[in-house]
C-alpha cells in the first residue's frame, strides 16, 4: 500500500513538467511570430508550399511571403527588372511577364533556388543569374534569344535541365557547352538551327533526352553524336533532312528512340542507323522513302517499334527485315504497296502488330504470311484485296495466331469459301464497307474463335447459295450485333435483312452474276509481233452491265489497248467481249493474263493465259580479233540475250577440235562470259567462232586469234662440202609468226642473185648453180619480225674436180638438176615447212615395165649425132628422142598419189632440146601441205615450184597449172645450153656427153584424168623420127603403201614410135 503514493506522486511530477514545457514554447513561437510574416500575401492565394501570385498586375515580389513558402508562382504580372527573392525558396515561376532583361546579380541570394521558369518573356539571351550551385533546371522557352552565350552557359554548368524552344537560335557553334556538363534535357525545338557544327555537342557526355524538332536542319554531319554515349532520346521531327548517310548515328549505343517524322528522306544510305545498338522505336513517317533495304536497316537489331507510314513505299526487298527480327510492330500504312508477297515479310519471327491500311494492295501471294507465326493483329483496310479473297484459297492459312482481321473498304464483292482457312484463332474480322454480293456456305466455319463479325452490305444476292446464312446467323446470335446484311436481288426482295427473308424465297430463278464463255488462251509469240487476246462472258441481268479487267500476273494491267463490246441479247441477257490487245510485243509483256468480269452481283475470273516472247539472240558482248605472244594467256569475251537465254558455244575454224582442251589450256568462265587460252601456242591459231542459239534464231560471231611467234630455226645450218660445177642447195628453215624476213650475206657482205645465185621458197633456200670454188665462205641467213631477230651461218667449201679420185670418175657424177617443191603448211599454226625434194634417182628397173607388146618398145633409141642423149627418170626404155609427145592415160586418184614433174626445154632449131620427165613417188621423205593454209594443198607447191623455177633465167616461161594442153612455151635460143648442168636419167652411164644442158619445168595437176601434154612443133623439125611417151598404172604391183601408211600406184613411161 505505501507502493502506490510514490508512484503516483512520479507520475503528476512530470505531467506538470511537460504543461510548463509546452506554454512556454507556445509564448516563444507567439513572440517569433510577431517579427517575421506567417500569412499568405494579400493579393496572392496559397496552397501548401506554394503561393501563386499570378494576374494580380504585381510590378515586383511581396515581400511579406510566408516563411514556408517554397514554390513561387508570379506570371503574367509586370515585374520590374530588379528582382528580389527570398533565398529558401527553390522554385520561382516568372513566365508570362514581357520580361526583357533580368538585373545581373538579382538573384544571387537565392542559392536554394533548383528551378526557375522565364518562358515566355521577351528576353533576347541568356541572363546573368550567377553562380547558382543548386539551381537545375532553366526554362527559357518562347522568348526572342538568338544566340548561344558561352560565358553564360559556364556559370549554369551545373544545369540538369535547359529548354531553349521556340527561340531564334540559328546555329550551335562548337565548344558552346562547357566542359563537364551535367545537362541531361536539352530542348532546342521551334528555332531556326540549320548548322551544326560537328563538334557542338561534344561536351554533352551525360545527356539523355535532345530535342531538335521544328529546325531548318538539312543535313546531319558524321560523328556528330559520336560522345553521346548516355543519349537514348533523340527527336529530329520536321527539319529538312534528304538523306541519311552511313554510321551518322554512330555512338549512339543507349539511343532508345529515335523519331525522324515529317522530314524530307528519300535517300537511306547503307549502314544509315548502324552503331543505335539499343534502338527500340524508329519513327520515320511523313518522308519520301520508296524501298525497304535491308542495306539501310543494317545493325538495328534490337528494335522493336518501326513507323513508315505516309511514304512512298512501293517495293520491300527479299529478305529486307534480316537485321530486325525482334520488331514486334510494324507500320506501313499510306504507301505506295500494291502487292505482298512471299519474300517481303521474311524473317519477322516475333512481329505481332503489322500495319498496312491505306495502300494500294490488291495482290497477296499465298504463303505471304508464313513467316509470321505470332502475328496477332493484321490490319489490311482501304485497300484492292477483293480478288485474293474471291480467286484464291490459302492465304491467310498460316495465320493460326491471328486474333483481328481487318478488310473493310476492300471492294470485295465475294467471299470464297476457303478465304479464312487456317485462321482458327480469329476472334474479329473487319469486313465493313464492301458490296458483298456472294458469301459462300461454309466460310465463317473455318473460324471456330470468331466472336465479332463487322460486316455491312446492302447488295447480297438472295438466290438458292444464301439460304445457309439465315441459320446460321440464328445459332451465332452473339454476332448479329455487328451484322447489317440486305438483300440487293431479285427485285422482290431488295432492301429485306437477310436473316428475316422466309427460307422458301431463295431460289436461283436467273444468274446475274457474270460467267465466262469464252477463256483467254495461251500463245507464243516472237518479239514485235502482236497479240490479242479474247475472252468473252454473259449474265442475266440486263439492269446490271458488265465491266471487264486484265491482270497481268495478279495485278492490274494498264498497259496496250483494251476494247470492250457489250450487248443485250433479247433485253434479257447481257453479253460482253473484251479484247487485250498487245501491239508489237516485247520481253515486258511476258506473263501470265486474266480475264476478270464483274457487275453489281460478283465477280468471275477466267482461267490464266500464258504469254511466252521468244527473242532472237543479239550479242551483248562480241569477241574481237586478238595478236597474242606465244605463252601468254588469249582472252575472248561473248555474250547473248534472248528469250528463252541463248545458249552460248564455241567452234574453233567450224569445228570442236581444241588443240588447248586436249592440252588442258583452255578455260571457259560462264558466269563472266570469257574464254581463256593460257600459254598460247601456234596451235592455238586461227578462227574461233561464238555461237548463240535459241528456239527463236541463232547467231554466229567469229574473232580470229593470231600467235606470235618470235623468229626460229626449223633445222640449223649445216656446213657444206660442194664439188665444182655441181649445184649448191644452202638451207635456212624458218618459222614464226608474222613470217620472218630472210636475208643472206656472205663473209659478211650482201649476197645479190645472179645467173648462178638464186633464191626460193621464200629465201629459205640458196641456190648455186654450177659452183665455183669463188663461192666458197661462209653464208649467214638473218630471219627478222617485229618480235625479234635470229642469225645463224653455214660453211660452204669448194672442192676443186681435179682433187677427186679415180673411182670417183667412174661412177656416175652426180648431175645438178634440182627440183623444189615447198610446201607451205600451217594446221592451225604458222610455222612454214619447207621441202626439199632430194635428187633424183638416176635409173629405173626395166622388170618395172608392163606394158602391151603390141604397142610398147622397151629397147633404147639412139639419138642423132648433133643431139646429146637425154634420159627420163623412172622409165622402163631410154629414149634419145628431143620432140616426145606425152600423154597421161591414168591419173591416180588415191588419197597420196604421185606427182607427175615435167622439165622441159625448146631452143630454136639446130640447138639442143631435151624433155625430162620426174616422178615423184610419196613413198619419199616429203611431207604434204595442209589444205589449211594453202587452200589446194598440192597445188600451193606447184605454185611456189614454178615461181622459182621460172627465175632460171630472165627469160620467163609462161605455162598454166590448170590448163594441161597449154604448151611449153619457147625460150631464147642460147641461154641454157652452155651454161646448166646436164642430168642424166641412169646413174650408171654418163649420156651428157661432156654438154651441159638445163631445162626448166612445170607440174601435171593430179585431179585431172586422160589429160593430154604435147610439146609445140618446131618451124624447123630435125631430121631424126619422133617419138611418144605415155604413162601407165603398173598393175602387176598390188597394196603399194606410201610413208603414212596411204595407198599408191605405180606407173611406168614407155616410148612408142610415131
Amino acid at each position: 500500500m505505501a507502493v502506490w503514493p510514490k508512484v503516483t506522486w512520479f507520475f503528476l511530477r512530470k505531467f506538470w513538467c511537460l504543461v510548463f514545457f509546452d506554454v512556454w514554447l507556445s509564448l516563444l513561437c507567439a513572440t517569433f511570430s510577431m517579427t517575421q510574416p506567417n500569412s499568405c500575401p494579400v493579393n496572392c492565394s496559397c496552397l501548401g508550399t506554394l503561393v501563386d501570385c499570378s494576374k494580380q498586375g504585381l510590378t515586383k515580389i511581396p515581400k511579406d511571403l510566408p516563411l514556408w513558402t517554397e514554390i513561387l508562382k508570379t506570371s503574367s504580372t509586370h515585374l520590374a527588372p530588379t528582382i528580389l527573392v527570398i533565398s529558401r525558396i527553390s522554385t520561382v515561376d516568372l513566365s508570362n511577364n514581357k520580361i526583357k532583361f533580368i538585373v545581373p546579380g538579382s538573384l544571387a541570394s537565392s542559392v536554394h533556388l533548383n528551378e526557375l521558369k522565364l518562358n515566355h518573356n521577351e528576353l533576347t539571351e541568356i541572363p546573368d543569374l550567377g553562380l547558382l550551385g543548386n539551381l537545375s533546371s532553366i526554362n527559357l522557352a518562347h522568348n526572342e534569344i538568338f544566340s548561344l552565350n558561352r560565358s553564360l552557359l559556364i556559370q549554369t554548368k551545373y544545369l540538369k535541365n535547359l529548354d531553349l524552344s521556340h527561340n531564334k537560335i540559328s546555329e550551335i557553334p562548337a565548344g558552346i557547352f562547357p566542359n563537364g556538363s551535367r545537362l541531361q534535357v536539352l530542348n532546342l525545338s521551334n528555332n531556326r538551327i540549320h548548322h551544326l557544327d560537328k563538334g557542338c555537342l561534344y561536351n554533352l557526355t551525360a545527356l539523355v533526352d535532345l530535342k531538335l524538332a521544328r529546325n531548318r536542319i538539312s543535313s546531319l554531319p558524321k560523328e556528330l553524336f559520336k560522345r553521346l554515349s548516355a543519349l537514348k532520346f533523340l527527336e529530329l521531327n520536321r527539319n529538312r533532312l534528304t538523306r541519311i548517310e552511313g554510321l551518322t548515328f554512330d555512338g549512339l549505343s543507349a539511343l532508345t528512340a529515335l523519331r525522324l517524322r515529317r522530314n524530307e528522306i528519300s535517300q537511306l544510305f547503307d549502314g544509315a542507323f548502324f552503331g543505335l545498338s539499343s534502338i527500340q522505336q524508329l519513327q520515320l513517317d511523313f518522308n519520301n522513302i520508296t524501298t525497304v533495304t535491308k542495306a539501310w536497316l543494317y545493325g538495328l537489331n534490337s528494335m522493336q517499334q518501326l513507323s513508315l507510314s505516309n511514304n512512298q513505299i512501293s517495293t520491300i526487298d527479299k529478305d529486307a527485315w534480316e537485321f530486325c527480327q525482334q520488331m514486334s510492330e510494324l507500320d506501313l500504312t499510306h504507301n505506295d504497296l500494291v502487292s505482298v508477297e512471299k519474300s517481303s515479310l521474311t524473317k519477322l519471327p516475333k512481329l505481332r502488330q503489322l500495319i498496312l491500311d491505306y495502300n494500294k494492295i490488291s495482290y497477296v501471294e499465298e504463303g505471304s504470311f508464313a513467316h509470321l507465326p505470332v502475328l496477332q493483329t493484321l490490319e489490311l483496310n482501304y485497300n484492292e484485296i477483293s480478288w485474293t479473297i474471291e480467286d484464291t484459297n490459302g492465304t491467310f492459312t498460316e495465320l493460326n495466331q491471328v486474333i483481328k482481321l481487318g478488310l473493310a473498304a476492300n471492294r470485295i464483292k465475294s467471299i470464297a469459301r476457303k478465304a479464312f482457312a487456317g485462321m482458327q484463332g480469329l476472334k474479329i474480322l473487319d469486313l465493313q464497307d464492301n458490296a458483298i454480293a456472294t458469301i459462300q456456305d461454309g466460310v465463317f466455319s473455318e473460324l471456330p474463335s470468331l466472336q465479332e463479325l463487322r460486316v455491312n452490305s446492302s447488295s447480297l444476292l438472295c438466290d438458292c447459295q444464301l439460304k445457309w446464312l439465315p441459320a446460321w446467323l440464328d445459332v451465332n446470335s452473339g454476332l448479329a450485333s455487328t451484322v447489317d446484311l440486305k438483300c440487293g436481288h431479285p427485285e422482290t426482295l431488295v432492301g429485306l435483312v437477310v436473316q428475316h427473308v422466309p427460307v422458301n424465297n431463295f431460289t436461283c430463278d436467273d444468274f446475274p452474276k457474270p460467267f465466262i464463255t469464252e477463256e483467254p488462251i495461251t500463245k507464243v509469240a516472237l518479239r514485235e509481233e502482236n497479240v490479242t487476246l479474247t475472252c468473252k462472258a454473259e449474265s442475266t441481268s440486263a439492269a446490271s452491265p458488265m465491266s471487264a479487267i486484265w491482270k497481268k500476273d495478279n495485278l492490274i494491267y494498264k498497259g496496250s489497248q483494251v476494247v470492250t463490246l457489250a450487248r443485250s441479247q433479247d433485253g434479257r441477257t447481257n453479253l460482253m467481249t473484251s479484247e487485250l490487245q498487245l501491239q508489237n510485243i516485247s520481253d515486258e509483256d511476258a506473263g501470265r493474263y486474266q480475264c476478270v468480269v464483274s457487275n453489281d452481283f460478283g465477280s468471275t475470273y477466267s482461267s490464266r493465259a500464258k504469254i511466252t516472247v521468244h527473242v532472237f539472240p543479239t550479242f551483248t558482248k562480241t569477241p574481237v580479233d586478238i595478236r597474242v605472244k606465244a605463252g601468254n594467256t588469249a582472252r575472248l569475251e561473248c555474250h547473248a540475250e534472248g528469250s528463252p537465254p541463248p545458249e552460248v558455244a564455241w567452234k574453233k575454224d567450224g569445228g570442236d577440235d581444241f588443240p588447248a582442251a586436249r592440252e588442258r589450256r583452255m578455260h571457259v568462265m560462264s558466269n563472266d562470259d570469257v574464254f581463256f587460252i593460257v600459254n598460247v601456242k601456234a596451235a592455238d591459231m586461227g578462227v574461233y567462232s561464238c555461237t548463240a542459239q535459241n528456239v527463236a534464231g541463232v547467231i554466229v560471231a567469229n574473232a580470229t586469234l593470231t600467235v606470235l611467234e618470235t623468229p626460229s630455226f626449223v633445222k640449223q645450218m649445216e656446213d657444206r662440202e660442194i664439188v665444182t660445177g655441181e649445184t649448191t642447195v644452202l638451207e635456212c628453215m624458218a618459222s614464226g609468226s608474222p613470217k620472218p624476213r630472210l636475208n643472206w650475206t656472205k663473209d659478211g657482205g650482201p649476197l645479190v642473185a645472179t645467173e648462178r645465185h638464186f633464191f626460193t621458197a621464200d629465201s629459205q633456200l640458196l641456190i648455186i648453180v654450177h659452183t665455183k670454188t669463188s663461192d666458197a665462205g661462209r653464208y649467214e641467213c638473218e630471219m627478222s619480225n617485229p618480235l625479234g631477230v635470229e642469225r645463224d651461218s653455214t660453211m660452204l667449201t669448194v672442192i676443186p674436180t681435179s682433187l677427186l679420185s679415180g673411182d670417183r670418175e667412174d661412177e656416175s657424177a652426180t648431175i645438178g638438176i634440182i627440183i623444189i617443191a615447198v610446201v607451205c603448211c600451217v594446221v592451225g599454226t604458222s610455222i612454214v615447212w619447207v621441202i626439199i625434194i632430194h635428187q633424183t634417182r638416176k635409173r629405173a628397173r626395166i622388170n618395172d615395165l608392163s606394158l602391151p607388146s603390141s604397142t610398147l618398145q622397151t629397147q633404147p633409141l639412139h639419138a642423132p649425132p648433133s643431139v646429146p642423149f637425154p634420159g627420163v627418170d623412172f622409165m622402163a626404155a631410154d629414149t634419145n628422142d628431143p620432140d616426145i609427145n606425152i600423154d597421161i592415160e591414168s591419173i591416180p586418184t588415191t588419197l597420196y598419189p604421185p606427182d607427175l614433174e615435167i622439165l622441159a626445154y625448146k631452143g630454136s632449131v639446130g640447138s639442143t632440146g631435151q624433155l625430162y620427165t620426174y616422178l615423184a613417188d610419196n613413198n619419199s621423205d616429203s611431207e604434204h601441205s595442209s589444205t589449211k593454209d594453202s587452200g589446194n594443198g598440192d597445188s600451193g607447191r606447184r605454185s611456189n615450184s614454178n615461181e622459182d623455177l621460172a627465175m632460171l633465167n630472165g627469160n620467163v616461161v609462161s605455162h598454166s597449172l590448170h590448163s594441161l594442153n597449154t604448151a611449153v612455151t619457147e625460150a631464147s635460143d642460147s641461154t641454157v645450153s652452155s651454161k646448166l648442168p646436164c642430168r642424166s636419167n641412169n646413174p650408171r652411164r654418163n649420156y651428157c656427153n661432156g654438154n651441159n644442158t638445163r631445162t626448166l619445168s612445170t607440174f601435171v595437176p593430179q585431179h585431172r584424168q586422160n589429160t593430154h601434154f604435147m610439146e609445140p612443133e618446131h618451124t624447123n623439125r630435125p631430121a631424126y623420127s619422133r617419138g611418144r611417151m605415155s604413162l601407165y598404172e603398173d598393175r602387176s604391183v598390188r597394196n603399194s603403201r606410201n610413208s603414212m601408211g596411204s595407198p599408191v600406184a605405180n606407173y611406168s613411161l614407155a616410148r612408142h614410135e610415131v
